[in-house]
């Protein structure tokens, strides 16, 4: 609209000017009123002749002049060689019809738009405009400020997805290395058991079906350990084959409850039957495992004892230090906001308590 306006006065004044060639005597008047009215425009407004000559400058514009060049415009063209050279001015692209348009800063803070064009016709005249685009300006460097704001927010973001997924490798490694040793452990177990087994007079036929067991069992591991998964399975096939390795190691495992549906909840609970399962055939020479599920408000709550030496005779353990096992154990509970909570008072219980859901 202040570019519609300005248009309109220049063009006014054109013909004012033309209409007093052709009418001297009527001059003075009228001259003064135009005048008037153009210095009043918010606008800046500056018509030159072809060979720059000032024909018409507003007040504003003459305000403008010495307030970015020193002086007042005493040539268009110089003046806006000045404007162009100045280091607050920046050069706008898409100029229509032949014209140039520049950004400049003023001292006191506001933002102008010069725009340069030759009018049609003969004589040609020189025009410069300029238009306050302080308030298109700010608006703009809001929008760059926060664009840039989102590009550093959006590069730590990567940064974080970085780190993420190499703590993701770290613990799947991690748990990938606690299962070849869980695994290795129940092996070594099985080998024991099997050791008292045939010692104990074992018939021919039992003692070949148990070395074949054993043997297979061996094999399973080594393999693994070549090709071992990352992460850990969580379905109907571990259950079976936590209680296989339960029969091999001669440490039954008894169930009440159920166990979780949800996925990693059950994963956590399986995993705590394992290493409660190792540690009560090794340290506490059980013949059973005891495991309880309950369900209640959303958790799922799993009390898992053994009936092991202390367990039997009613005492409590002198000391117990938390293995790699149980420590990375109590780490993967706690980063699903889980508990695990170790009872001493009657032999060595467990209690976990997971969500079923996050």
């Amino acid at each position: 609209m202040a570019v519609l306006v300005c248009m309109l006065c220049l063009a006014l004044a054109c013909a004012l000017m033309i209409w007093t060639c052709a009418h001297p005597a009527r001059v003075v008047g009228l001259a003064s009123l135009t005048r008037a009215a153009v210095d009043t425009l918010p606008s800046g407004i500056c018509l030159g002749s072809a060979s720059g000559v000032p024909i018409l400058v507003n007040h504003r514009m003459d305000q403008l002049a010495c307030e970015l060049t020193g002086h007042s415009i005493l040539d268009a063209r110089a003046f806006w060689r000045d404007l162009s050279e100045l280091s607050c001015a920046r050069l706008l692209d898409g100029d229509q019809l032949g014209a140039r348009a520049l950004e400049v800063a003023a001292p006191d803070g506001s933002v102008w738009q010069f725009v340069r064009c030759k009018t049609m016709g003969r004589p040609s005249y020189l025009q410069i405009q300029a238009i306050d685009v302080t308030a298109i300006a700010r608006a703009r460097a809001e929008t760059s400020a926060a664009n840039e704001l989102l590009r550093e927010q959006n590069a730590r973001q990567q940064l974080l997805l970085q780190d993420v997924e190499k703590i993701n490798l770290k613990r799947e490694t991690l748990s990938a290395r606690m299962q070849a040793h869980r695994s290795l452990g129940e092996c070594l177990l099985m080998t024991q058991k099997a050791q008292e087994q045939v010692k104990a007079g074992l018939d021919e036929q039992a003692r070949d079906a148990l070395l074949l067991k054993l043997v297979g069992r061996w094999d399973a591991v080594l393999r693994g350990l070549g090709h071992a998964e990352p992460t850990e399975k969580t379905g109907g096939s571990d259950l079976a084959e936590l209680e296989g390795v339960a029969a091999l190691i001669g440490c039954r495992v008894v169930w009440s409850g159920e166990l979780p549906a949800e996925k990693v909840a059950r994963s956590l609970v399986l995993s705590a039957v394992r290493e409660a399962l190792s540690n009560a055939a090794r340290h506490a020479h059980a013949t059973a495992l005891n495991v309880c599920c309950e369900q209640q408000d959303g958790w799922t709550v799993a009390h898992i004892w053994d009936n092991g030496q202390d367990a039997q005779a009613g005492g409590a353990p002198a000391s117990l230090t938390e293995g790699a096992g149980l420590a990375d154990l109590r780490a993967r509970i706690e980063e699903e906001g889980g508990v695990l909570r170790l009872d001493l008072s009657r032999g060595v219980s467990l209690t976990v308590r997971v969500p079923e859901a996050r």
